[in-house]
């Protein structure tokens, strides 16, 4: 009894570790197609988030990863994430706030990307409010 207690506890930690994205967007490129998801930070009081972006060119892919803290404009519906070589703008109009199942647009500007020429995504909260 006690070992089925334990392998239910140790499996269930494994779910508490596990990471949701706060925004998750895809576009393209030329023949490019982007992936960019940024995971919710822990603790939920921290700027900083980390970023995954897939690019998909043929049949390669390559992933880049990086570090981004959000910038908020209080009174415009704009959410920025910037890290270095790294900014994706989100435009929340006519929202204030990201609302669950809509879809934004967004600017990725980023140096291991389209040599930093801006790339337009379509961006979604899937756990927003």
């Amino acid at each position: 009894m006690k070992k089925t207690l334990l392998v239910i506890l140790f499996l269930s930690s494994f779910s508490a570790l596990a990471s949701f994205n706060e925004v998750e967007c895809e576009g393209s490129v030329g023949i490019k197609r982007i992936f960019v998801e940024i995971e919710q930070p822990f603790p939920n009081t921290s700027s900083f988030r980390h970023v995954q972006v897939t690019v998909l060119t043929n049949n390669t892919q390559e992933n880049y990863s990086n570090v981004v803290n959000l910038n908020r404009y209080n009174g415009f519906s704009i959410i920025n994430y910037q890290g270095a070589g790294f900014r994706l703008s989100l435009d929340l109009w006519p929202d204030g706030q990201p609302r669950w199942g809509r879809i934004y647009s967004a600017s990725l500007i980023s140096s291991d990307i389209n040599n930093g020429i801006a790339a337009t995504l379509y961006c979604k909260f899937p756990y927003a409010d």
